[in-house]
């Protein structure tokens, strides 16, 4: 049902680093002291040329945070999904109320649920943030990386209109 995207793997920049890498490793702990956040992951690119690939402090306690590992985004991902689908309808390679059938059709109602809908949550599938099973799964492997397929796997045993 899902594709994904090749690359190259998230590894942390060697040293030495030059200074631009130095700077944005500066800034980068500053902002986390002062927006008190536990971890940072980092990479930073000029014309597609790598500057630093980097992550500061801890995942969790005693876990030292490293570039490759996944989190979950959360409500900000919304935010990028939104935007990357409105630059497509500008582009005019969809249209907000194409269904989602041609890119995912093994998905129940594929033909019912339009672009829009998933943008304004509005599909009527359940969040599997909030599933007991997703969030006991998460609870016993942390760390753990699913699929696109396991993802949308927990809304589905969850009856929708």
């Amino acid at each position: 049902m899902f594709r994904r995207h090749g690359g190259r793997d998230c590894v942390r920049t060697e040293s030495p680093r030059d200074d631009r890498a130095r700077q944005v490793l500066a800034i980068t702990r500053k902002a986390k002291k002062d927006l008190r956040l536990k971890s940072v992951q980092l990479r930073v690119t000029v014309d597609g040329r790598e500057v630093v690939t980097d992550a500061l402090g801890e995942s969790m306690t005693n876990v030292p945070a490293r570039p490759d590992m996944h989190f979950r985004a959360g409500s900000v991902a919304f935010a990028h999904i939104g935007t990357a689908l409105l630059q497509l309808v500008e582009e005019g390679k969809v249209r907000l109320d194409d269904t989602v059938e041609r890119r995912l059709p093994g998905l129940p109602k594929a033909d019912e649920i339009t672009l829009r809908m998933p943008a304004t949550h509005t599909t009527g599938l359940h969040d599997y943030v909030t599933d007991p099973a997703f969030l006991a799964e998460l609870e016993a492997r942390p760390f753990r990386a699913w699929t696109p397929e396991e993802l949308v796997a927990y809304p589905l045993r969850h009856s929708f209109w």
